[in-house]
């Protein structure tokens, strides 16, 4: 008998991608649904009573952490389909059976279902440090500057400072401001080796020297630039860097 899956994506295109992919490659599973919102998320999970909810993360109405609040978790298996790797402590947290970066990886999603098929433990801390690892791809962006554009291998970048609406990339050597915020330099390397620690601060986690409790707590970075780290973000930070450098 087939595994029913219900799809829950904000963006169609994804939904009807990973449908597709679903279909050719998972022959022991069979998508029964799939839902944009939120409120049909909700319809479509008691609806058709999944084995499998494949869930995205960031979605306007609210996240897929508080989507799960509602919905009775017990009675299936979440694989979060996301294109963001910063939520993986959090996946690990609310006992996700795995956490697929998009695009999809073929063997990486047969791995996910045979979690499931095998009634196997949820997401651990293995896992967390695979997801981490295969992201750390250091790869050019490109940066609209009032100068021109720049192509920066994201490795060369320290951190990303905020500056109102602008922002301010950080190098060993100089600074590039760009009219983008730091929400959008957020979502453009959200598969990078990069953290948001503070509101105004996103960093390079390969450049940081060492955290200090010294006057508040602050980090370190490798041009010998003091950030300061918020209060709500220290926890999974310390988790993050046990888990690559630990």
């Amino acid at each position: 008998m087939k595994l029913k899956a219900v799809i829950i994506d904000d963006e169609k295109d994804a939904i009807e991608t990973l449908s597709i992919v679903v279909e050719e490659f998972c022959e022991n599973v069979e998508i029964v649904g799939s839902a944009s919102t939120i409120k049909n998320a909700i319809y479509t999970v008691l609806e058709k009573k999944p084995d499998i909810v494949f869930l995205d993360i960031e979605m306007p109405e609210m996240n897929g952490f508080d989507l799960l609040k509602l919905l009775p978790t017990d009675t299936f298996s979440t694989i979060f389909v996301t294109a963001y790797n910063k939520y993986a402590i959090e996946a690990f947290k609310v006992n996700a059976i795995d956490y697929i970066l998009k695009p999809v990886n073929i063997n990486e999603l047969k791995l996910a279902i045979k979690k499931v098929t095998n009634n196997s433990k949820k997401i651990n801390e293995t896992d967390i440090e695979n997801i981490i690892k295969q992201i750390n791809n250091n790869t050019k962006i490109q940066i609209a500057s009032i100068d021109g554009i720049e192509y920066i291998d994201t490795k060369d970048i320290i951190y990303i400072s905020a500056d109102k609406s602008y922002a301010i990339i950080h190098l060993e050597n100089r600074t590039i401001i760009s009219s983008k915020n730091l929400k959008q330099f957020e979502e453009k390397i959200s598969n990078k080796f990069f953290y948001r620690i503070h509101n105004s601060y996103f960093i390079n986690l390969n450049n940081v020297i060492k955290l200090s409790y010294k006057d508040g707590a602050k980090i370190q970075m490798s041009n010998g630039q003091e950030i300061p780290i918020s209060r709500q973000k220290r926890q999974d930070f310390l988790k993050i860097m046990e888990t690559l450098f630990g």
